[in-house]
């Protein structure tokens, strides 16, 4: 009996020593450590939410992590997702197409119907990131080919392939509007923005309206600048209003440009049509925009198509300039797949649906938009960074998705973030920031070998610039940690002197 208890007790104190033994192995410090360590303790990140993980792509071995599992918000990083999903749904040939279609007939140079301007979700229409093209002098010239010299009917602007629903409901009321929270449309025009060009003089009270481009007569402004400091201004209106509240302060001796949201673009592009048409001879009753119904342009009779520029060019632009309407469109666009007009719903349940059969699983993930403005969105810095493993090693488009981030220290919104420091020239990647958050996730290239990385900071209590100056230590020790040629500091050859010159 002894014997027994003996050999029990004996297996018992091996079992807890192996268990004992495989939980120290398995814990042992990651490369990154005493670099998390350093950072976790910087002075302003005390009560904040951190997060991080580097993986090394090839091996997806963990180099550094601290509570990457937790979801974080993710402002513009989100974008990442967005275009990373674009490219593996559309393709990164995919170009939005938008059509000049027309009802009714057309007898005797008279075309009795409508003239429809056939939005197909491209947010790059006249967008001041791509080349300018003369597209509506193009559907001019279609109509007339067309034999179309007078219409009888209306120019209609039909943006009814995205529901309508105004901007985001889960967007911040400061943003809706704004130069950066336009709200998406299956037609946009010059990134659905009017550039209002104001001066303020000591003289006057209120500051003066001098040119508003691009030129329209739909716009009202209630104009409420003044000129002082400090330097201030916000757009009021209702959504789709073309009648605008400007109130603020502008600097006094010099003219600032006022960025004013397109309510209506779809509106506006038929409007401007037929403004283009009366000029060439071709004479119509109005211009109306079908955002306002459930009224769709007629298949068939097509006269005219404009093709974007291909998605990898527009990803390209999103992730460099963190272009919000871009990333917008894109994430509306990807819901037709589940129905012929798309909305945020259907949106989000296409994202979805494509990762989690992906190998990717957003089970515990939540996206609501698709450029980061909301802070209702949650991801972790665990999915981003499997998200950019899978598009590293698995996607078609890897070269177009990769080339799609800005180069750190030298592109882009990243162009200071670790300048001069080893991974200067060697970080590709994308960051999101917003009140109180600043995150950054995307690739560095270390010994020719790809890492993934991400790290997120939430609710910090120091200044922003403190905070991406502790984010770049951390990665930079990070990857100092990790050794090899790139962690040599090459120092700068000495100039040479210059020869001295001979007395005569």
């Amino acid at each position: 009996m002894k014997n027994w208890k003996a050999a029990f007790m004996a297996l018992l104190l091996y079992c807890l020593y192996a268990a004992n033994t495989h939980a120290q192995e398995t814990s042992a410090p990651l490369i990154g450590t005493a670099a998390v360590n350093k950072f976790v303790a910087t002075d302003g990140l005390q009560a904040a939410g951190l997060g991080y993980l580097v993986k090394e792509v090839e091996s997806g071995n963990v180099i550094a992590e601290y509570q990457s599992g937790y979801n974080r918000i993710p402002a513009s990083v989100t974008k990442l997702l967005t275009t990373a999903t674009a490219l593996e749904i559309l393709s990164d040939t995919f170009s939005f197409v938008t059509k000049l279609n027309y009802s009714g007939f057309i007898k005797d140079s008279v075309l009795y119907g409508d003239l429809y301007i056939v939005g197909g979700g491209d947010p790059t229409f006249e967008s001041d990131f791509f080349t300018h093209n003369p597209v509506f002098e193009h559907m001019a010239a279609a109509v007339e080919t067309a034999g179309i010299k007078k219409i009888e009917g209306d120019i209609v602007g039909d943006a009814s392939l995205f529901q309508r629903s105004g901007a985001n409901g889960d967007w911040l009321l400061e943003d809706v509007g704004s130069y950066y929270g336009q709200t998406p449309s299956a037609i946009c025009f010059h990134d659905n923005l009017f550039m209002v060009t104001c001066s303020g003089s000591d003289s006057a009270a209120t500051a003066t309206i001098e040119t508003i481009l691009p030129r329209t007569n739909l716009l009202t402004i209630d104009n409420r600048l003044q000129s002082g400091t400090p330097v201030w201004w916000h757009i009021y209106g209702d959504l789709y209003s073309w009648n605008k509240i400007v109130r603020g302060r502008i600097p006094t001796g010099k003219k600032t440009l006022v960025k004013i949201e397109i309510p209506d673009p779809a509106l506006f592009v038929a409007d401007s049509l037929r403004i283009v048409l009366d000029r060439n001879g071709i004479c119509s009753n109005k211009s109306r925009s079908t955002i306002w119904t459930n009224e769709r342009a007629p298949e068939g009779n097509t006269i005219y198509r404009f093709f974007s520029q291909p998605i990898k060019e527009i990803a390209r632009q999103t992730n460099f300039h963190s272009v919000n309407l871009f990333a917008e469109n894109l994430y509306l666009y990807m819901g037709l797949q589940n129905g012929e007009i798309s909305n945020y719903d259907l949106a989000t349940a296409a994202v979805n649906k494509y990762w989690n059969t992906h190998g990717v699983p957003m089970t515990r993930t939540h996206q609501v938009d698709g450029s980061g403005l909301s802070m209702k969105n949650a991801i972790s810095p665990a999915f981003l960074t499997d998200l950019l493993i899978y598009m590293k090693k698995k996607s078609r488009y890897a070269d177009s998705f990769t080339a799609s981030l800005p180069t750190a220290g030298k592109q882009g919104t990243v162009k200071h973030f670790l300048g001069g420091t080893l991974l200067s020239g060697k970080t590709f990647c994308k960051s999101g920031s917003m009140d109180r958050v600043q995150n950054f996730s995307g690739y560095v290239i270390w010994n020719n070998k790809w890492y993934a990385f991400t790290i997120m900071v939430n609710n910090f209590d120091c200044t922003r610039k403190q905070v991406r100056a502790a984010i770049s230590n951390l990665l930079v020790d990070t990857f100092k940690a990790i050794g090899g040629p790139d962690a040599v500091v090459k120092k700068k050859p000495a100039a040479k002197k210059p020869a001295k010159k001979l007395k005569k």
